[in-house]
């Protein structure tokens, strides 16, 4: 497929990270969650129910080292865009 972004106001990733790494998966990686703490990205691909044959090829959105945005399902809450900042959204058209 191919990556693309749609610019928003609110939402998305905040447009004032400009180091955006995208990577896919190799294995170990861990979501934060605001209220919930650090999950496995495994555990959590489980439980949003993502097709086993998709999860190596889904996009992942790294800042350093950091994994921020699991494209078409998560972004981490510290790197929201606010309700008044302009935002990216990331997304992945299907071939």
């Amino acid at each position: 497929g191919t990556l693309s972004a749609q610019s928003l106001i609110g939402t998305g990733l905040a447009v004032n990270f400009n180091a955006v790494t995208v990577k896919f998966r190799v294995g170990g990686e861990m979501v934060r969650f605001e209220k919930r703490g650090r999950r496995s990205l495994k555990k959590m691909l489980q439980e949003w129910q993502v097709p086993v044959w998709m999860r190596e090829r889904l996009p992942l959105l790294f800042i350093g080292e950091e994994l921020v945005a699991v494209v078409g399902y998560f972004i981490d809450d510290r790197y929201k865009a606010k309700a008044d900042e302009v935002g990216f959204l990331p997304h992945l058209d299907a071939v």
